[in-house]
């Protein structure tokens, strides 16, 4: 594992697709962020991010993996 390289490429939630119990855990997840007092940065991020379905997804974001895989 210490050889693989890692890449992290963001696409979006989309809870049109999502079955029933993921759907209901997340809006556990943001049921619980809401509720929370003394919020992180990181839970008001993360708090924006799973209330509604999003598309970041962008060709220009593998670049770097495609790169990588052509160089090896």
């Amino acid at each position: 594992m210490k050889n693989i390289k890692h890449f992290y490429i963001p696409a979006g939630l989309n809870y049109e697709k999502m079955g029933f119990l993921d759907k209901t855990m997340m809006k556990m997840a943001t049921l619980m962020l809401e509720k929370k007092k003394d919020k992180s940065e990181e839970d008001i991020g993360m708090q924006n991010s799973i209330k509604k379905s999003y598309d970041i997804s962008d060709k220009l974001r593998i670049k770097p993996l495609v790169e990588y895989i052509k160089s090896l």
